[in-house]
């Protein structure tokens, strides 16, 4: 018998003794898989997030700069500024004329316009079950934010803020063709026992500048006119929970942000630019422009730009663009060149994608799992080592036998290795899985954990922020940005290098055993 067969049947013959090596080899095993395997997903992940990461910016109404201008204007009335605060809107030709620059690597928009709607209901989100949106009805009916996007996988989608969860998004022929359909909220569709094929009744309206200063004077006598439509609901979405900002002093803007996204009304963007042209046609035939300009000549007491500003607000339509920047190098070129190219009351915002700190919280994951890697190795090393000489010590007798048969020890330590590798080469493949799932929950938590923990809030009032309103709060984007690029892969490099280092571990572990074995004299063991 050679000693392959001989070290096969050992194995089977000592069933105690192989179980609870396997079952130890496991145990440490999938520590070990777990530990490289992170170890190596985050090294990988950082030159990801070095090489991937771009900065990400938006392009939009500046609201804090427009609420402080309200308060000049109301002061000391301009007609020039009131028609630039009014009037002030970029087109699909600046968005065109940003994408073609060097510095940007991808671009998206989208449209905003009020509609309004005596049928349908607003639905009034919460927030903690304390904190109630302020969905109101006025003379017109509830007051809509309808947002036209650009592709069936809007940003909103794209980055899970919502999810569609009846019927579907919007079709390619839908972006060709004015069609008259709109996603629309799991909660407005409750309040409003709306399903999918439901027709929900929008107008677009021009209102009088001249009667038209608050919210209260929205009624029908103020009306110059209205365009009707109906719009057919095609998918409902519900709205992320991991969207509203965990700083406590956020209630309210978590409510606003809730309010906003529960009753934003999706469409496609040739059906609200086929809105916003009609609009403007029915505007032109009202002389909108001229009632305005006389408007900005007149003394009242009734507030002034507010007049302006409610008979204003329901006639443009908003354009937001999202651009993706090459690398963080682009910034301060990419503001220098479009800063005197966007509108008066428009700003840039870039998204704080907290590179260092994403690095930071890679770079500190690595060093732990590096260092529980070589106390892994150590400790397996150590255990098994100790576990074996004392198997061999229990088998002296039929060491002892086979020395004085004249076997080599060569041989008998080749037969030592082949065993102790048939039990534990097993172990160490159900543990490179387990410890690849184990190792991957553990990772994910701990890197969101100590990034939030990294994260430093600025004194950025969020209902201002653009990311914000839009659903993309700092803290959910650095972990969007975070699990994007977290590579963890089980690929056959790192199954082949956690084997190659798992079979090296258990070779010298081996050794300590070997070198007892040799010392055995045969004479001593069988007296």
């Amino acid at each position: 018998m050679n000693h392959w067969s001989r070290a096969l049947n050992s194995a089977v013959r000592n069933r105690q003794k192989t179980l609870l090596l396997f079952f130890l080899t496991l145990i440490i095993g999938i520590l070990m898989a777990g530990t490289l395997l992170v170890n190596r997903a985050s090294v990988r992940t950082i030159d990801n997030v070095i090489d991937t990461m771009r900065p990400k910016g938006m392009i939009g109404i500046d609201g804090e700069e427009r609420f402080d201008s309200l308060w000049d204007l109301t002061h000391s009335p301009d007609a020039s500024r009131i028609s630039a605060f009014f009037h002030s809107r970029m087109d699909k030709q600046f968005i065109h004329e940003m994408g073609a620059l060097p510095y940007v690597v991808g671009y998206d928009f989208f449209f905003e316009r009020l509609l309004v709607s005596t049928e349908v209901e607003m639905y009034m989100a919460q927030y903690e079950d304390a904190y109630v949106g302020a969905g109101r009805r006025w003379g017109l009916g509830y007051v809509f934010q309808t947002r036209g996007v650009s592709n069936p996988y809007f940003i909103e989608i794209e980055n899970n803020i919502i999810e569609v969860i009846s019927g579907r998004t919007f079709t390619e022929a839908e972006f060709t063709g004015e069609y008259p359909v709109a996603i629309i909220s799991e909660g407005l569709a409750l309040k409003n026992e709306l399903t999918i094929g439901s027709i929900m009744p929008f107008r677009s309206v021009v209102l009088n500048p001249k009667e038209v200063f608050c919210f209260g004077c929205l009624k029908e006598e103020n009306v110059l006119g209205s365009l009707f439509y109906d719009i057919e609901v095609v998918g409902i979405f519900s709205i992320s929970p991991y969207i509203t900002s965990q700083d406590i002093e956020a209630r309210w803007d978590n409510v606003s942000l809730l309010d906003d996204l529960s009753n934003r009304i999706f469409v496609s963007s040739v059906f609200l630019e086929q809105i916003n042209r009609e609009t403007r046609q029915m505007a032109g035939y009202w002389d909108f422009h001229t009632l305005l300009s006389r408007r900005s000549e007149e003394r009242r007491d009734t507030p002034l730009v507010g007049n302006y500003k409610m008979a204003s607000l329901f006639y443009p339509m908003d354009v937001i663009t999202l651009f993706q920047l090459r690398s963080s190098h682009d910034e301060i070129p990419f503001t220098e060149k479009m800063e005197p190219m966007i509108p008066e009351f428009h700003k840039i915002e870039f998204v704080d994608n907290d590179y260092r700190v994403i690095v930071n919280a890679l770079e500190f994951t690595t060093g732990i799992t590096n260092n529980l890697l070589y106390f892994m190795i150590g400790a397996m090393v150590l255990i098994l080592s100790l576990l074996i000489i004392l198997f061999m010590r229990d088998r002296k007798h039929e060491i002892g036998i086979y020395f004085s048969m004249g076997e080599r020890k060569r041989r008998l330590a080749q037969q030592i290795i082949i065993e102790v590798l048939v039990i534990t080469i097993p172990a160490l493949v159900i543990a490179l899985f387990v410890g690849n799932i184990i190792g991957n929950q553990i990772a994910e938590y701990l890197l969101i954990n100590d990034l939030l923990a990294e994260i430093e809030s600025d004194d950025q009032i969020l209902s201002w922020s653009l990311f914000f309103m839009l659903g993309l709060g700092a803290e959910r984007v650095n972990i969007n940005t975070l699990l994007a690029n977290y590579d963890s892969t089980l690929t056959i490099g790192r199954v082949l290098m956690f084997l190659g280092v798992g079979v090296s571990t258990i070779l010298l572990a081996t050794m300590a055993p070997l070198f007892y074995v040799f010392r055995m004299r045969p004479k001593k063991i069988l007296m």
